[in-house]
């Protein structure tokens, strides 16, 4: 799956439904929307859902069992400037009971892609079957230090739809 990491980030689940999933990354003003417009645009709108996410951490880790962070570590984490929200296994989307709709069709994306006919898994709205899981993930710390990203990713969202 993806890169190892010398550090750890709190990664905090939320439950949608397929209506407000869709809303959130496909609508006409959600995720992807604002990545299309500009990184500047995609980071601010991701910001501001990592911040009211946030709001139900506390309640949540108030609740929870053996964990292996201070409630520090996790704040520091979640405000971090790499955070992100992002669809919970993502690459599983894409299997039986997920609808693709073809509907995103953004020429920067297909130009990056080869054209209109290739590469097409950037141009689908993913709708899972019915219950969504988003993660609400945080930045990487390791020994109190940030652990950069190894690639920058708002940059691949707006130049190509997915990273």
């Amino acid at each position: 799956m993806g890169k190892k990491h010398k550090g750890r980030r709190i990664i905090a689940t939320f439950a949608l439904s397929r209506k407000v999933f869709d809303q959130l990354f496909h609508g006409r003003s959600g995720y992807r929307a604002q990545y299309c417009l500009s990184v500047e645009h995609g980071r601010t709108y991701n910001r501001r859902l990592v911040d009211a996410l946030m709001l139900a951490v506390p309640r949540a880790f108030s609740l929870a069992k053996d964990l292996k962070m201070t409630w520090a570590e996790i704040e520091r984490s979640l405000c971090g400037p790499d955070s992100k929200v992002w669809p919970r296994d993502d690459w599983a989307m894409f299997y039986p009971g997920c609808k693709l709709v073809d509907t995103l069709r953004v020429a920067r994306w297909e130009a990056w892609a080869g054209g209109p006919d290739a590469n097409r898994w950037g141009h689908l709205a993913i709708l899972p079957p019915s219950l969504a899981t988003i993660e609400l993930k945080g930045t990487f710390y390791g020994d109190a230090v940030r652990v950069p990203p190894s690639k920058d990713g708002d940059r691949e969202l707006h130049e190509r739809d997915y990273t």
